[in-house]
């Protein structure tokens, strides 16, 4: 099979929301009063935070299914 896993998917998701909320913030304090600027990084930040929010219920899907598909307990606690 090619391309990429779920977790994979998480993870990639992850490391850009991290990526781009350390962006935002060092943007942030250089913005002066631009305030299109400003509105922008708060939509950045959204994006970020929305991957986080992806990233968690991914893993949380993965991991529940494999749960499912197992019965293994060690899945389980996974979720």
């Amino acid at each position: 099979m090619d391309g990429i896993t779920p977790f994979e998917v998480a993870e990639r998701l992850r490391t850009w929301a991290r990526e781009t909320l350390a962006r935002v913030d060092e943007l942030a304090r250089v913005k002066g009063g631009n305030q299109e600027l400003r509105l922008t990084l708060g939509d950045y930040e959204a994006m970020a935070h929305l991957g986080h929010y992806y990233a968690e219920k991914i893993s949380g899907a993965c991991a529940l299914a494999l749960y499912d598909k197992t019965g293994q307990a060690s899945r389980r606690k996974a979720l």
